[in-house]
């Protein structure tokens, strides 16, 4: 069984060792799809789940709390970039930057979120009724991101 929702978001970044246009500090109004399987055969039958892998408002909430919140019009960077070498001396710009441990192309930023919602899941089963990550249900994550109308990547997260 596999569910799907879409979720967007803007932020900022560079990639300063690209050859192309994204050395140069921009932004993106990323569309984000996040897509949830796990085995059908544990919940269709259990009374608890009413046959629903999970309620779309518990995954809103899910990935609202530990992606959309917190790269939503913020500059996602690595860490070792100009900007946040600057960002110290403008301090009320600091706050605005997310250091994120990677490079933001649109391939790690995918497979980062399908981890943070893994982990998201993981860390809530009372919302859901049901420990999803256990094994008998297989989870997978899996996160389609848009960077722009016809460019995305894919990111992948199980155990």
């Amino acid at each position: 069984m596999r569910i799907t929702k879409t979720f967007r978001f803007d932020a900022a970044h560079i990639l300063p060792y690209h050859e192309g246009k994204c050395k140069q500090l921009h932004g993106h109004s990323y569309k984000m799809i996040v897509a949830i399987t796990a085995n059908q055969s544990s919940f269709l039958d259990d009374e608890a789940q009413e046959g629903m892998l999970m309620d779309f408002g518990i995954l809103k909430e899910i990935v609202n709390e530990v992606v959309i919140d917190q790269w939503d019009h913020h500059f996602l960077a690595k860490g070792d970039e100009w900007v946040c070498r600057a960002a110290p001396q403008h301090m009320k710009y600091a706050s605005d930057i997310r250091q994120i441990g990677c490079r933001t192309t649109a391939e790690n930023l995918s497979r980062l979120a399908a981890e943070l919602i893994y982990r998201g899941i993981d860390r809530y089963p009372k919302r859901l009724d049901v420990n999803l990550s256990g094994p008998e249900y297989n989870l997978v994550v899996e996160v389609e991101l848009f960077e722009t109308e016809t460019s995305s990547a894919v990111g992948v997260c199980y155990k």
